[in-house]
């Protein structure tokens, strides 16, 4: 027993994210099935010769499609520079396969746990996007050329973005000297009309004569900042619900100091959602908001929700009228392609980790998250600045994406054990809030809930599943695009995006519910807002602007 734990221990030491282990039992399954590997050979070496054949007819002016389709997100080999010159041709081709290959031989392994499968082939992916022939001078033809026709200042331009990246320690995605909040980002008037230790809370000035009697109150994800939401007046989320005649509130949460380390996951619910929407209340003289809850920000407002029911209180009572996720999870039996960094070995390393310092680095975070999407997301930034010479971008939304914030120690190591590895939450009765059991089913009050058709941080097949453990009425709307651009997904003419939308029933999949729908051309927020509109009640005048007149009267 004492040497099991041994050699648990030194494998915990020597491999902390299960690598080296995940490769092994790939490897060790082809040696128990030998007569498969001599068919598997003969197919990479077909391949290889209908890939020779067919650089040699494209090299003699024939339009021959590739052996090896790359992914439908993969942008590297995008430019026709890349067939037209045959080397770059054949090692693009080469490339290809072999990346192919060495997925297949993974994802074919027999007798190999799924997630085993999906962390060997994830760190593969991270291997073959460094080794892109797009990553090298010499091997990308764009690189070349690009030279050529600057006379080697791309060259020079792409030195000097690689020293300034070297003292940043990080790998510039956009030009951060190009935005600053409160002066071209989140600018939509309004004012902080309470502050704790936990978040401040911005009420919005109104945009109409009249606004609905129930506010709105946005829970955004305490992992990023709220201005996501508010990024110009195009763009912005706030904008248009306040010209949908809205009374709007929204939080923005603290970037935890150490000092914060043992604020709970609890402390968010109580001292953050449900006494943001007591001042709401308070201010609008309500009894009842509409709360939006935004990716972790959904999962915690769902949890509360759990918990205002918890005591089967009539549904009257709760402070909480209806509710709205954004690409929130609340089952994580499959959380996408963020497992491969889960399990009990790595969240003990990062509550090591956290119990130095008292939080968890936003940056980290934000580099995890990139590492999802590391060809798009990493490379192509690298090839960018380095090999074309080419300034970072000024995209707002990137500009978000890498002002990141900190998770404070206590609080993200119950989310991540009670979340993520025991999946407490979609279980009845297992996760306790205030000595209180969670149980979504008793959840009656309605939901609007939207999912992000390529979404890598919450599939929006979980998202789906999500809203199926809420009790009450619910509506699911299904985005094209992803996390941010899927719900950062304004009306524009013409149409950018479409979407899928349907009323869900008990036992709905997620498949039938929307396979039953014809897709929607546009944005999804014009038929939320009609969602909304009949449930945030009459609408009365705007009086006057404050201070009012009784202040002034002699």
């Amino acid at each position: 027993m004492e040497t099991a734990q041994n050699t648990q221990t030194i494998q915990k030491m020597l491999d902390p994210l299960g690598i080296a282990q995940s490769y092994i039992d790939i490897y060790y399954s082809w040696l128990s099935h030998p007569e498969k590997i001599y068919p598997e050979m003969m197919g990479f070496l077909d391949l290889a010769t209908k890939i020779n054949l067919q650089v040699f007819r494209r090299a003699f002016g024939e339009e021959v499609t590739g052996s090896i389709i790359p992914k439908s997100d993969d942008e590297q080999f995008k430019d026709p520079i890349w067939q037209e010159n045959p080397f770059s041709d054949w090692l693009k081709e080469y490339y290809l396969l072999n990346h192919y290959w060495c997925t297949r031989q993974i994802n074919s392994a027999e007798g190999v746990k799924e997630l085993t499968k999906r962390r060997a082939s994830f760190w593969s992916q991270q291997l073959f996007s460094a080794l892109s022939p797009a990553n090298f001078f010499l091997s990308n033809p764009r690189a070349i050329m690009r030279c050529i026709e600057t006379g080697g200042k791309s060259v020079e331009e792409g030195l000097l973005l690689l020293a300034n990246d070297i003292e940043q320690q990080n790998i510039s995605m956009v030009d951060g000297a190009a935005f600053t909040v409160g002066e071209n980002l989140g600018m939509t008037p309004g004012k902080v009309v309470y502050r704790n230790e936990l978040f401040e809370l911005i009420q919005y000035k109104p945009t109409t004569e009249t606004v609905h009697s129930m506010p709105i109150v946005i829970i955004p994800p305490w992992i990023n900042k709220f201005y996501i939401l508010d990024l110009n007046k195009k763009k912005s989320m706030i904008q248009y619900l306040l010209d949908q005649k809205h009374t709007v509130f929204i939080v923005s949460w603290r970037n935890p100091p150490a000092a914060m380390r043992n604020t709970t996951f609890t402390d968010y619910l109580m001292k953050g959602i449900l006494q943001a929407t007591t001042v709401a209340r308070s201010i609008c003289k309500v009894e009842q908001v509409h709360c939006v809850g935004y990716c972790i920000g959904g999962t915690a407002l769902s949890t509360l929700m759990a918990w205002l029911n918890s005591n089967q209180q009539e549904i009257k009572k709760s402070p909480i009228a209806h509710f709205t996720l954004f690409c929130s999870l609340l089952t994580f039996e499959q959380p996408g392609e963020i497992d491969v960094f889960i399990d009990e070995n790595i969240v003990e390393m990062l509550e090591e980790k956290m119990a130095k310092v008292g939080y968890l680095d936003g940056k980290e975070i934000g580099q995890t998250f990139r590492m999802l999407k590391s060809t798009s997301l990493v490379w192509s930034y690298f090839t960018n600045s380095y090999l074309l010479g080419q300034a970072p971008t000024t995209f707002d939304v990137l500009f978000w994406n890498t002002d990141n914030t900190r998770l404070p120690e206590k609080m993200h190591s119950f989310y991540l054990r009670n979340f993520y590895l025991a999946n407490n939450l979609a279980k009845k009765n297992a996760l306790k809030i205030n000595n209180q059991l969670m149980d979504l089913s008793r959840v009656k009050q309605p939901v609007y809930a939207v999912g992000t058709q390529q979404d890598h941080i919450t599939p929006w097949k979980e998202t789906f599943k999500s809203v199926q453990l809420i009790g009450g009425e619910k509506r699911y709307v299904l985005s094209t695009s992803g996390h941010i651009v899927g719900i950062v997904n304004p009306p524009t003419n013409p149409p950018k995006r479409d979407y899928w939308v349907n009323d869900v029933k008990a036992g709905d999949t997620a498949e039938e519910s929307l396979g039953k729908q014809q897709i929607q051309a546009g944005s999804w927020w014009g038929d939320w807002t009609n969602w909304l509109k009949d449930k945030c009640g009459p609408e009365y005048p705007i009086i006057c602007d404050a201070p009012g007149t009784y202040v002034v009267e002699k």
